[in-house]
């Protein structure tokens, strides 16, 4: 059966099972609004497509980026460039992460990034944390706390900007996301955020029950690896 898969931020088709597929929580929002820019339907967006496009596909629409996924220079992205640009976007993204935790670490050698007291006290971190994949995976429940402080994020919008921004990790986390777009006070102040916003807050109740099968499959496999985890110390316990 053809589905239609996105690698790279760009739409391919070819043969795949659900169990090959791993879909992720951002490929699933990024087909809908790749839909609306491939006018052709032909799953691959040309330069004209990318003009004519809204701000969600700009990173292609600049040169330097298009043509180094477009390896052979022909104007369009294939199905083996955008598996290269795939990997080497998440490689450059993985590092560019390591390395601005690393430079906080460096710059703030006493602290302690999972003290939730003293990154309040520090919003100028918790902004650069809150688009730091590694940190928020690593303290899920850290962040989930702090956007709990409504008072907190009003008195520092620079920081709420950036976690309204961090679609990908919103619809990772839908409770913290309903919250935080239930917060119409807030949005009213910030037009800017307030139109994504609801979009993205319609796009989650639209598919809810497919998130929900995300996370479900995504739950199980944490469970065998915690049960595989158990049985590796049982027999090492045994041993002893």
């Amino acid at each position: 059966m053809l589905r239609k898969v996105l690698i790279g931020g760009m739409v391919i088709w070819g043969s795949a099972c659900p169990g090959d597929l791993k879909e992720s929580y951002n490929d699933l929002y990024d087909e809908e609004r790749f839909e609306a820019a491939d006018t052709n339907s032909d799953g691959l967006l040309d330069k004209k497509e990318l003009k004519d496009s809204q701000k969600d596909f700009e990173y292609y629409r600049e040169g330097k980026r298009f043509k180094h996924a477009d390896t052979n220079s022909d104007g369009l992205i294939s199905l083996e460039e955008a598996k290269a640009e795939r990997q080497w976007e998440k490689e450059h993204k993985e590092k560019l992460a390591k390395d601005g935790l690393a430079d906080l670490k460096k710059r703030y050698p006493k602290a302690d990034l999972s003290d939730i007291k003293w990154l309040k006290n520090h919003p100028e971190v918790a902004k650069e944390l809150y688009k730091n994949k590694i940190w928020l995976k690593e303290h899920p429940m850290v962040a989930g706390k702090i956007i709990e402080d409504k008072k907190w994020l009003a008195n520092h919008p620079e920081v709420a900007k950036k976690i309204y921004e961090n679609r990908e990790w919103l619809t990772r986390h839908p409770k913290i996301a309903k919250d935080l777009y239930n917060n119409r006070e807030f949005l009213a102040k910030h037009p800017e955020l307030a139109k994504r916003a609801y979009k993205h807050r319609n796009w989650l109740k639209d598919n809810k029950d497919r998130l929900e099968d995300i996370g479900d499959r995504r739950e199980d496999r944490r469970d065998k690896r915690e049960d595989i985890r158990d049985k590796r110390e049982d027999k090492r316990d045994r041993r002893r």
